[in-house]
């Protein structure tokens, strides 16, 4: 036996569904409408990033540049404070 109450959560489960139905159908009539505008607004992302990417890579490589100069230079100075003293 169903009492009164169970039988208004089934109904209303059933209104929820119809509903989640009729928003995904909108969304996907919407995004029909709007796939190109989406398709250019993608390429347009990945070309900001490859832009982004390299930028990012060019300063790596500089600041790599830069690290390894000051390795070469600090071995340099002590090499010369040694040899300097064993003279």
């Amino acid at each position: 036996m169903f009492c009164v109450c169970c039988v208004q959560v089934k109904e209303n489960q059933e209104k929820d569904k119809n509903w989640i139905k009729t928003r995904q159908k909108r969304e996907a009539c919407r995004s029909r409408e709007k796939f190109k505008a989406v398709a250019v607004e993608r390429g347009r992302k990945i070309k900001e990033n490859k832009k982004r990417m390299v930028e990012n890579a060019y300063t790596y490589q500089k600041l790599f540049k830069i690290k390894e100069k000051k390795k070469r230079k600090g071995q340099k100075c002590k090499f010369k404070k040694v040899a300097t003293t064993r003279t």
